[in-house]
């Protein structure tokens, strides 16, 4: 292990404020779990009025097009009056079955 928190951990996903709007599903980009021992989400959201749920998603290929829930990982919703909130969604690789893994945010209306 490094001497630097940086020199042990990555940002290898995101997803872009540009794409998030009421009634929209958005996903971040899928992760190469084979490549990584745990992977931490950190959500972060400011004045809303409407609800956020976010959940874990894992696939054979590194997109979204066929990705299932990943067993044993419960979703988090974030209500419309929870402004200022900060959620984290974590998971290591013994929990997933397929190789990538990815964050779906479904914003309501």
């Amino acid at each position: 292990m490094g001497k630097y928190l940086s020199d042990s951990i990555a940002i290898v996903s995101t997803i872009d404020p540009g794409a998030i709007q009421n009634d929209t599903t958005v996903w971040s980009d899928f992760v190469d779990m084979s490549l990584f021992g745990e992977l931490t989400n950190i959500i972060e959201v400011g004045d809303l009025d409407t609800t956020v749920t976010c959940t874990l998603f894992e696939n054979t290929a590194a997109n979204n097009s066929g990705a299932t829930a990943i067993s044993g990982k419960s979703a988090i919703e974030i209500a419309a009056d929870d402004d200022d909130k900060q959620v984290i969604l974590g998971v290591q690789d013994q929990e997933c079955s397929k190789r990538y893994v990815g964050l779906q945010c479904v914003i309501g209306n």
